[in-house]
């Protein structure tokens, strides 16, 4: 029996810090955000914010910046170990898929149950999760993860000039002047294609550079002030500026280009690290179970809306980031152990569903005979 190599943990543990710093960013979204779909038609316990002098308000900006930071970080994450595949993981892709919409109907059958009255709109959204793009980062990674070996193709292709020059232009394009005002038709999978190119040449061409850790910790130090001041000027300015009072969270996107290197910086120094740790791996592992349960369309739209209500009323927000933080925990810890059930159970299910499919020979020829007709007719 051929036993299972263990992945080393220092990535992992990153990979775990992301997932936590989306959570915190969302939990921190649902408190800023108006309340569109309960139907509780909540007055109060919304933080709304604009330009401020409190502390409190301006960690909650930092904390909304998490969100695209654990984005990026995932997003490298995966490009580094993806920048070698020649062909799509057809079944890891499938099985991506559906455990999305299971999930999903999951969710639709408990708030069903529970008697929770749902528009038809919201119904539809929870049984094609992914045609909907309910979790956008699902859908775009899926579309990502298709478009891989063709990437891979170009950046085996370009010389190393012409890497840099293509990957110059890109990062120009929607990371400088996409970054300042969206354009060129930016969305998140031109951004991630982005990402993907850049750790491509940086795994390629500079690992001399990234592996030197004072090179990696000076671009995070670098990074991080760069991220502080960025939020301070724009604080300034609107505190200055009627154009600049709600432009708080202007740059918390995923094509910021200094969270980008933060990113880097982080995926790198924690690349160093040698360690093997069974439970930090096994978290990774429930990392898109995680996603998908603290930010399914029903649970964010209804129940941590009105969790924050419920604070709000019960005990008020005298120490909001301490609550936030207890918020944020314990339900990165909830899902992690309902994530960590549905592994160990529905999801065997559906791998073994996807086995048979991908693996039963006449699928297979169905598959080839298509192919073969299609590229026979334009042969």
């Amino acid at each position: 029996m051929v036993q299972k190599k263990e992945r080393k943990s220092g990535i992992e543990l990153l990979k775990v810090m992301s997932i936590f710093l989306i959570v915190l960013s969302h939990v921190t979204q649902t408190l800023i955000s108006p309340d569109k779909f309960t139907g509780l038609h909540f007055e109060n316990g919304y933080v709304l914010l604009s330009a401020t002098t409190e502390i409190r308000d301006i960690v909650l900006i930092l904390f909304s910046y998490l969100g695209s930071l654990g984005n990026l970080i995932f997003i490298v994450c995966s490009s580094y170990f993806l920048s070698d595949v020649k062909k799509s993981n057809k079944k890891k892709i499938a099985n991506l898929w559906i455990n999305t919409d299971v999930i999903s109907w999951l969710f639709l059958g408990v708030f069903l149950l529970c008697g929770v009255t749902l528009s038809r709109n919201l119904i539809i959204k929870s049984i094609f999760p992914v045609t909907f793009q309910n979790n956008w980062f699902i859908t775009i990674y899926l579309l990502f993860c298709l478009a891989v070996p063709y990437l891979n193709i170009i950046a085996e292709k370009l010389d190393q000039k012409q890497f840099l020059r293509f990957i110059a232009v890109l990062f120009v394009l929607y990371f400088g002047v996409g970054f300042i005002k969206s354009t060129f038709d930016l969305n998140n999978i031109i951004v991630f294609i982005t990402v993907h190119f850049i750790v491509c040449y940086c795994k390629k061409y500079m690992q001399d550079f990234w592996n030197n850790k004072k090179a990696c910790s000076a671009v995070l130090s670098l990074g991080i002030a760069c991220l502080l001041v960025l939020i301070a000027v724009t604080d300034f300015l609107g505190l200055k500026f009627g154009a600049f009072k709600d432009k708080q969270l202007h740059w918390a996107v995923n094509n910021n280009p200094i969270l980008l290197l933060i990113s880097l910086s982080l995926f790198f120094l924690f690349a160093r690290m040698q360690f093997k740790n069974r439970f930090i791996n096994m978290v990774s592992s429930l990392s898109l179970y995680i996603y998908l349960a603290h930010e399914n369309i029903l649970f964010r739209n209804y129940t941590r809306v009105y969790i924050w209500h419920s604070v709000f009323e019960k005990i008020g927000y005298d120490h909001l980031i301490i609550i936030l933080l207890l918020f944020s925990f314990v339900l990165f810890i909830t899902a992690a152990v309902l994530g960590y059930v549905y592994k160990k159970t529905v999801e065997r299910i559906v791998r073994k569903m996807i086995d048979l499919i991908f693996d039963n020979n006449k699928f297979k020829n169905l598959v080839n005979r298509i192919e073969s007709k299609i590229t026979a007719g334009n042969g």
